[in-house]
């Protein structure tokens, strides 16, 4: 028997609280024999007081906010698909102080995280690596870093937003992870979600729900592979978390691989190749199950 796939995923505040929402996931669920284990609230006040979305969105945030962006690590395949994107390189667009952080973009504009969001939806954004995103704005001749970072921030951290999390397993043999991602799910954008996804269907269905459905707005967050789940839990959960009860932790710990390698292994996010594909190591690990990452990570 395989080990099973255990998932960290949380409502998004907008839809925290909405009956036709929790309804449809309780079915898809059942459907595909998905357990949960655990769940709870967590509210936008303790949200902002311990920094989860800074840790969450750790690399996001970081480029997102940062005040100097020469001190971001950007890969030499970053560098050239920067290069290649904007006909510039990046080291002549630092010199030229042409990168900038959404957060310092939203401080030089005086606009609102929200407002910024627009702006950075109007001009269009590449991703060159993991974690960052390039938006060109321009009139201002400038390279806008993660602009969508401060809004998506502000939507978790309001007094009046609160996420519902879940830790959910399933059987890899009858849901493998890339499912339960495009099927279960759906893609980050949910106008482009398979129809009968979370995302997909509710967006569908949007108005007889009552619910926002944007980018942004796209009603659930799930982790991207059992790495991101192990992490994710130990960072929205904290001490309440025990590791021991993960199946990919489990497998880990047989190799005396324990809670720290693991975390500073997911810091770091080194570039490796594997059957010919150069990417980092979470991009990489995306969508496998539980035994597949384990024995990757074993072999680095």
């Amino acid at each position: 028997m395989l080990p099973k796939n255990q998932a960290f995923i949380f409502i998004k505040p907008h839809a925290r609280n909405n009956e036709y929402v929790d309804l449809y996931i309780e079915q898809v669920f059942q459907q595909y024999q998905i357990q949960t284990i655990e769940s709870g609230i967590i509210q936008g006040s303790q949200i902002r007081k311990d920094g989860l979305i800074e840790k969450h969105y750790a690399v996001n945030a970081h480029a997102g906010t940062t005040k100097n962006p020469s001190e971001l690590f950007i890969p030499a395949e970053a560098e050239e698909n920067f290069l290649e994107t904007f006909k510039i390189s990046w080291d002549d667009a630092l010199s030229k102080s042409m990168i900038i952080s959404g957060e310092c973009m939203q401080s030089k504009l005086n606009v609102t995280s929200d407002e910024l969001y627009d702006l950075w939806g109007e001009n269009g954004f590449v991703k060159i690596t993991a974690g960052l995103y390039v938006s060109y704005f321009a009139k201002q001749e400038c390279f806008v870093l993660n602009g969508f970072y401060t809004s998506n921030r502000d939507m978790f951290t309001k007094d009046d937003a609160s996420i519902k999390w879940s830790i959910i397993e399933f059987d890899p043999e009858v849901l493998t992870w890339k499912k339960f991602r495009s099927k279960i799910i759906g893609k980050t954008d949910a106008t482009k979600a398979d129809p009968s996804s979370i995302r997909g269907f509710l967006n569908l269905n949007k108005e007889k729900a009552h619910l926002s459905v944007t980018y942004k707005e796209n009603i659930v967050h799930a982790s991207a592979s059992p790495f991101e789940a192990l992490i994710e839990k130990s960072v929205w959960l904290d001490s309440c978390f025990n590791p021991t009860t993960d199946p990919l932790y489990k497998l880990l710990a047989k190799d005396q691989i324990d809670m720290e390698q693991i975390k500073e292994l997911y810091n770091m996010n080194p570039v490796l190749d594997s059957h010919g594909e150069t990417d980092t190591l979470t991009d990489l690990l995306e969508d496998k199950d539980t035994l597949e990452v384990a024995n990757f990570i074993k072999s680095l």
